[in-house]
């Protein structure tokens, strides 16, 4: 008679930070926060639907904002590090 044991393996879940932007559509200005993360010296990118980069840099406070303004209206992502969001511009 044998006897094993039945352990489930451990496996580390990948943790997708959310960010929550707001308000989303915009007119001009949005507003970053992330409840389990820190967003401070991140880089982040705002790229066009063409992947064009409209702008590049990196946030100096934990609940940035973001200035959309003088872009046209439209869809916009954003990037921080590697998660993406949807921005829409009205």
């Amino acid at each position: 008679l044998q006897r094993f044991n039945n352990t489930s393996l451990g496996v580390n879940e990948n943790k997708l930070e959310t960010f929550i932007i707001t308000p989303n559509p915009t007119n001009d200005i949005v507003t970053i926060t992330c409840a389990e993360c820190f967003l401070t010296n991140k880089r982040y990118q705002i790229t066009d639907t063409t992947g064009k980069v409209i702008q590049t840099a990196s946030f100096s406070v934990e609940n940035p904002r973001v200035s959309m303004e003088g872009l046209a209206t439209g869809l916009y992502y954003l990037t921080i590090e590697n998660t993406t969001v949807k921005l829409l511009k009205k």
